[in-house]
């Protein structure tokens, strides 16, 4: 979870890269949700930023979102319960202000 502090309104790049080593999977990020820890497809519409599945097993995917946001802002990551890779180089969520 991230939340943007006073002062540090601006244009954030997010970036969620995760997979499962038994199936596809689904992830996504979302916005000021009410739902912390619920799956990405059961969490309303309009709090979803994006959503994305992965292919194949044991090949992760990444998901790049680019947008702004605003102090008081909570970003959260969502998935579908799947996920199950563990590395660093698999697994890994950023967020970083990239303009004003």
């Amino acid at each position: 979870t991230f939340t943007i502090q006073t002062g540090h309104d601006g244009l954030y790049a997010m970036e969620v890269t995760d997979g499962n080593s038994g199936s596809t999977t689904l992830i996504g990020v979302s916005i000021n949700s009410a739902a912390l820890t619920t799956s990405i497809l059961s969490i309303s519409a309009a709090t979803r930023l994006g959503i994305t599945v992965t292919s194949t097993n044991n090949s992760p995917t990444t998901l790049t979102i680019v947008r702004p946001l605003v102090a008081g802002d909570v970003i959260r990551v969502h998935i579908d319960g799947a996920p199950d890779l563990t590395s660093a180089a698999t697994t890994k969520f950023s967020i970083r202000k990239i303009g004003s």
